[in-house]
């Protein structure tokens, strides 16, 4: 193991910044995506290669060559961030899922029908969250 324990402290920021750096091969450029600095994105690449004991660029003027190991972690780590991405976009929608809310206006006479309505839409509403999740892959609790 040629890396340091910190290695699980990169944050996703870092390696975001680490695939733009691959892509856009110069410092400015990617800080200017970011809206940060050059020095910033010069920083943290530095950073990112003491943690993992690589060279993950060669540095030329205003060029970034990124190495056969750059290129690799790239290759690798672009569909992770994706996919974490997704997961969270999935998330928030699912909690939006829950935090919708029906509201039904009624007179007291007919409080019995609204009891017995407003039970089949939660009923409803559970049977659906329950599909969705069960059809999108997730696990599911008989």
């Amino acid at each position: 193991m040629k890396y340091n324990n910190n290695v699980f402290n990169l944050s996703l920021q870092q390696i975001q910044i680490f695939i733009k750096c691959v892509h856009l091969k110069n410092y400015s450029r990617v800080a200017a995506e970011f809206n940060f600095t050059p020095s910033m994105v010069s920083k943290t690449i530095s950073s990112m290669e003491s943690t993992l004991g690589l060279q993950l660029f060669i540095r030329k003027y205003h060029t970034l060559i990124p190495t056969p190991a750059a290129r690799e972690l790239a290759n690798d780590w672009t569909p992770l961030l994706e996919m974490i991405l997704q997961s969270l976009e999935k998330a928030h929608t699912i909690q939006e899922g829950y935090a919708s809310n029906i509201r039904i206006g009624l007179l007291d006479t007919t409080q019995a029908a609204a009891s017995y309505t407003v039970s089949k839409l939660e009923k409803k509403a559970s049977r659906d969250l329950l599909e969705r999740l069960c059809g999108s892959g997730e696990i599911c609790m008989n």
